[in-house]
């Protein structure tokens, strides 16, 4: 029953998320958003926040298909907003300033603050509806998320952000989320970077215990007999790392299914998306992108179970083979010298 309670919590982790209640401060707040983050205590936590800026005012202003009622807000000199509360993935926004208007999607991240500049998007948008000289082809976001999920390796991903960064222009709305989802990438991979030197550091460590196993001098008797005087028939502590073995066995499956299962919920709301696409329905294509990201994250959690035990199972089985030369070579010692 012990055994079974880590399983029990680590799958109750894989259940969505509490959701936050949306709430808009306005007042005197910092520009930067990784300062406003910590001031806002948000690393950490799955809570994503979006800081509006508007320098020049607003008309109106639409997060996630819910209008926020601005004239209820009492504003003075168009002061910066922030609307805290959302959650990670892409939400829907729309600005408007007299006749100017712009709508897309921004990327949230959990823990962190996204920063829209309005002033910055409606002169993007101005200058593409009003420029005479031909424009270049629109960006596909979705093509590039594409991409960068499709790369097989992180040198890939790296190079897919680097050449989506210089096609685009740097004060449009899609230059920004592409960068945070760079941003994201680059911090992926140096963890990655980061896990795979500990596990060759741990694996140099364990050849060494090895070693120092097959070579140590004498050794202690209670190696071989119990504590009552009977001979042991395998090294101590061995049912329970064969228990732990088992259960490590056990979680492995069964975050090896739930990722399989996951990784099909995903693909399925993928390709509702892709037909939403098709036939132009934007509230259909943002539910469906919405729960294929759910499903992405709720399928990269059960990735990250499955390899934290089978990680777990793998080191019971290298400490049982040490365990076992110490105790196979203490009782060839010990009956070598009863011989004597």
């Amino acid at each position: 029953m012990r055994v079974l309670l880590p399983l029990l919590a680590a799958l109750l982790l894989l259940q969505p998320a509490t959701a936050f209640a949306q709430q808009v401060v306005v007042g005197p707040l910092t520009l930067d958003p990784v300062t406003l983050a910590e001031e806002l205590e948000l690393p950490g936590t799955g809570e994503a926040a979006l800081l509006v800026i508007a320098g020049l005012g607003l008309t109106a202003l639409e997060i996630g298909f819910e209008p926020i009622a601005l004239d209820a807000l009492h504003l003075s000199k168009n002061p910066p907003l922030l609307v805290r509360g959302l959650e990670e993935g892409l939400v829907g926004v729309a600005v408007k300033r007299g006749d100017q208007t712009w709508d897309g999607q921004l990327r949230l991240f959990g823990g962190r603050v996204t920063k829209l500049d309005v002033d910055a998007v409606l002169r993007a948008a101005r200058s593409r509806t009003d420029g005479e000289a031909p424009t270049a082809p629109e960006f596909d976001l979705f093509a590039f998320y594409d991409a960068v999920d499709e790369a097989p390796d992180w040198a890939d991903k790296v190079a897919v952000c680097a050449n989506a960064l210089a096609s685009l222009d740097p004060e449009g709305p899609d230059h920004r989320m592409v960068q945070q989802s760079c941003a994201r990438v680059e911090a992926d991979k140096a963890r990655a970077d980061a896990e795979e030197q500990r596990v060759l550091l741990s694996a140099d460590g364990l050849a060494m215990d090895l070693d120092a196993a097959a070579q140590e001098g004498p050794v202690s008797v209670g190696l071989v007999y119990r504590r009552d005087g009977r001979p042991r028939l395998s090294a101590r502590g061995s049912g329970a790392r064969w228990a732990m073995v088992g259960a490590g066995l056990l979680g492995t499956s069964i975050f090896t299914y739930s990722s399989l299962f996951w990784e099909t919920q995903a693909q399925q709301e993928y390709l509702a998306y892709r037909d939403a696409e098709r036939l132009g329905d934007t509230v259909a294509m943002s539910r469906h992108l919405f729960f294929t990201r759910s499903f992405d994250q709720r399928r990269d959690g059960s990735v990250i179970g499955a390899s934290v035990f089978l990680t777990g199972t793998l080191s019971m089985l290298v400490v049982q083979a040490i365990e076992g030369a110490r105790f196979r070579e203490a009782r060839r010692k010990l009956i070598g010298e009863a011989r004597r």
